[in-house]
């Protein structure tokens, strides 16, 4: 959970009040004039010092929130759509790209005979909804059901090649074993970068078109699974495919900037059904569409029950506690009562990249 200004500071000198209220009833202890240490002077130290840094920090809050200035609406769509044009990540993002292309490139040469399609980009770069600097690479293999004994063997088989043919890649920090992929961990210009690849075999009916992903077992007592999942339906945004695919990104953004507890699967189908449940009255102006999400968010966040478009049994809702959505709705309230008041608090809520990445 990410704290905001206002309780770091109350911590903060909560816990300074403490360390000097027990450090002179220590030395008044030392000289004689106490016998023991003062527990209820203690705590008031640290009721004091912890309102104190309460009033501060809202005081803060209020001044850092009056200096935003006055932004018509036009202004705040310029704003937010600056900041999925700009990209201070540029040449960080296509050298991982290119890494990405030469991999493919590299996989299709080796397992070309046993793949139904070539290995393909997958997740949030076919939608363009990565966040610049930020968002891993994914590349899909889809092997045939007949080309392996079962699912493990040919995530065995990519990975021993992929340790093979990078071994001399100075880039390269390591090869992880994942959840549902294997994790390819580079340095790029100093930064962390993944290139995750997602191996998975046709099932037995090959009209269905639909895979199997080996799951992993990480935990202690799990036990290895399998996740079914079908490319073309988790592809494919359905109608008013442009604005979700916007409201996907900027509530992505959202999430990554202010700590949500929101993972990319979860807000890609949370978006889709946000805009699919109150079609047509779908917002044209980007500041609108991104409130329209957010409050249907804060809206039905306790009641939904999100799936996997193309496995119901994966339920995604379910990766969040009561808690994480109770204090998520408290948030998107707030944040959705000040942009209505003051629409420039926009860029606080979704700050430059370069502030959080």
């Amino acid at each position: 959970m990410k704290l905001n200004h206002t309780w770091k500071l109350s911590i903060i000198l909560a816990a300074t009040g403490l360390v000097i209220s027990y450090l002179r009833q220590r030395k008044q202890i030392k000289d004689g004039s106490k016998s023991k240490l003062d527990q209820k002077e203690l705590e008031k130290s640290i009721l004091i010092g912890a309102t104190i840094g309460g009033l501060t920090g809202l005081l803060s809050d209020h001044l850092s929130e009056s200096d935003l200035g006055d932004m018509d609406h036009n202004e705040v769509c310029a704003y937010l759509q600056n900041l999925k044009v700009e990209n201070p990540f540029e040449e960080d993002d296509a050298l991982l790209k290119e890494k990405a292309e030469d991999i493919k490139t590299l996989l299709f040469q080796e397992f070309n005979d046993k793949l139904e399609f070539s290995p393909a980009d997958h997740g949030s770069h076919l939608h363009d909804t990565a966040l610049q600097g930020i968002s891993d690479r994914d590349i899909l293999m889809c092997f045939k059901h007949e080309s392996s004994p079962d699912l493990l063997a040919p995530v065995e088989w990519v990975e021993e090649f992929l340790n093979e043919v990078l071994a001399d890649d100075d880039s390269l920090n390591k090869i992880r074993r994942q959840k549902h992929s294997i994790g390819l961990i580079f340095n790029i210009n100093g930064q962390e970068r993944n290139i995750d690849v997602v191996v998975s075999r046709r099932t037995r009916n090959k009209q269905k078109k639909e895979y199997n992903i080996y799951r992993r077992p990480i935990n202690w007592g799990e036990k290895e699974s399998r996740v079914k999942f079908n490319p073309s339906i988790q592809a494919d945004l359905g109608i008013y495919s442009s604005q979700k695919a916007q409201a996907i990104y900027y509530l992505k953004y959202l999430a990554k900037s202010q700590g949500l507890p929101l993972k990319s699967s979860y807000i890609k189908e949370l978006c889709k059904k946000a805009i699919d449940e109150t079609a047509p009255k779908i917002p044209k102006r980007l500041d609108k569409l991104i409130l329209h999400v957010m409050a249907y968010t804060r809206d039905n966040l306790p009641y939904l029950r999100i799936k996997s478009s193309d496995n119901t049994n994966n339920i995604l809702s379910d990766s969040l506690s009561n808690y994480q959505k109770e204090q998520t709705i408290k948030k998107l309230e707030k944040w959705i009562l000040q942009i209505e008041k003051q629409p420039a608090y926009f860029t606080k809520l979704f700050p430059n990249i370069n502030d959080f990445n």
